[in-house]
């Protein structure tokens, strides 16, 4: 087999090596605690999305296709590790609960845990193998949407690509590649294969296409790497910094931004700055929505007059919907979460609902709120001020939104959403029995447990087993 018409060099280089790597690599006890939280997260929003109308559709397709295969779509039957990895990523994202990185490369949970378990299973990789991978297709796709404010991932946005569906398709691809042992060049072949299929539209935003995107993402990574490694060769240059790069072809009037290093691999580790969400809405809409919580007792039985929102420059591109007409369209308008969030809603899955649409008091609020983006504010920030009929005026700043790694979810905040997300399909003994799993997501047979809790199959408590194995 050879290489594609461009040999990879330094940042393609370093991304198969890392990747090569990897697979020999020992974790400290702080990265695996991120890979454990990262982990419960996944389930628990996989679980929650998993009659979402998106999931429910990309579901009752991949089951007409009939195929057999031993990767689980969680809770539901076995197929090929790219359909179950495209069913349940769909999942992840259906509900916008996932966890996000604000440094902008999206939402790497959703298409790397996807990819991660699906191809484990049907491999039958040992646990350490399946996290490694894991770790390889997060710090990759961390790096390639990353920078920050005026960084890659933010200029995706800001020409119209859904970040998450570009670089999570990367990210996907690197995993296949671990699990899959593939050797130096199917590796290169395989992260070439899968620039060609980059897509997903901002514009999606709103509509069930959206978590679509994360679900293409992990299933094209992961046959990407299949097809290398039956052979497939491909343009292997596309990651460099010059020349007919991924990013000159999608940011073509050359305003890319930072673009983070790949030679720290292995040496820092950007699952530090990775964020979980508290709220089933976008995130560019949290910070004010926590500002107008903050205020909603003092606000009791006043009526509101206007409510004048100072937040980050590109919110509006990201939840701009001034008049949500659907749950989902609710989601991504920052206008309808702050009226909810005044009005007493918690911003949950069972809150963005065609009841709330129509809740007297939300629609109320809805024409008062005024979102006044500004270029020095940052994406977590958020100034909040409420002005009553009696002229009173009411302020409120939040300077991080909860979830963010300067304003941290502890374990116990962690499993309390996830409580919240299973517990009402699951039970509360299923529910703790696979936060108890998550928890140890890297010892072998923690997944073989998972996947049989949800199969409804046994009731032993976990916690009360001997040590897992396979």
């Amino acid at each position: 087999m050879t290489l594609g018409p461009k040999e990879p060099t330094f940042r393609g280089k370093a991304m198969v090596e890392f990747c090569l790597d990897v697979r020999r690599l020992t974790f400290d006890d702080a990265v695996l605690d991120m890979v454990r939280r990262t982990f419960l997260d996944y389930l628990g929003c996989t679980l929650s999305g998993s009659n979402d109308p998106s999931t429910v559709a990309v579901r009752k397709t991949v089951s007409s296709w009939g195929v057999a295969g031993r990767a689980s779509v969680l809770g539901a039957f076995d197929t090929l590790p790219a359909l179950a990895a495209l069913v349940n990523a769909t999942a992840a994202h259906s509900q916008d609960l996932d966890d996000t990185l604000p440094k902008g490369a999206g939402h790497p949970s959703g298409p790397c845990w996807s990819a991660a378990i699906a191809v484990a299973q049907q491999e039958g990789s040992d646990a350490k193998t399946m996290v490694a991978a894991y770790i390889a297709g997060f710090e990759i796709m961390a790096r390639l949407g990353g920078g920050g404010p005026d960084g890659v991932g933010r200029n995706l946005q800001r020409v119209g690509y859904h970040p998450t569906a570009v670089v999570g398709r990367v990210g996907a691809t690197a995993i296949g590649s671990v699990l899959y042992n593939l050797d130096h060049v199917q590796t290169a072949n395989a992260f070439g294969a899968v620039a060609t299929t980059f897509s997903g539209f901002q514009s999606s935003h709103g509509t069930d296409a959206k978590p679509f995107h994360v679900g293409k993402a992990a299933m094209d990574g992961i046959i990407a790497a299949q097809l290398a490694s039956h052979g497939l060769s491909a343009n292997t240059g596309f990651y460099e910094r010059e020349g007919e790069n991924w990013l000159a072809m999608l940011i073509q009037d050359g305003r890319i931004g930072e673009i983070p290093p790949m030679s720290d691999l292995g040496h820092e580790w950007h699952m530090f700055g990775n964020a979980f969400k508290l709220y089933a809405s976008c995130r560019a809409t949290h910070a004010s929505s926590e500002g107008a919580m903050q205020l909603r007792e003092q606000l009791k039985h006043k009526k509101i007059t206007s409510v004048v929102a100072r937040t980050a420059s590109n919110v509006l591109a990201m939840a701009g919907f001034r008049d949500p007409k659907t749950p989902t369209e609710a989601r991504f308008s920052i206008y309808f979460c702050v009226a909810m969030a005044l009005a007493g809603y918690k911003l949950g899955p069972e809150d963005f609902s065609p009841e709330t649409l129509q809740d007297p008091l939300v629609r109320a609020i809805l024409p008062t709120i005024q979102i006044e983006p500004s270029k020095d504010i940052p994406y977590r920030e958020a100034f909040l001020t409420v002005t009553t009929d009696d002229g009173a005026v009411y302020r409120s700043h939040i300077p991080a939104r909860k979830g963010d790694p300067e304003n941290p979810l502890s374990w116990d905040e962690l499993e309390q959403k996830f409580a919240s997300l299973t517990t009402p399909r699951y039970g509360t003994f299923v529910s703790r029995e696979l936060a108890y799993l998550a928890r140890r997501i890297d010892e072998d047979g923690a997944l073989k447990e998972v996947v049989r809790l949800l199969q409804g199959s046994g009731r032993q408590p976990a916690s009360t087993q001997p040590p897992l194995s396979q």
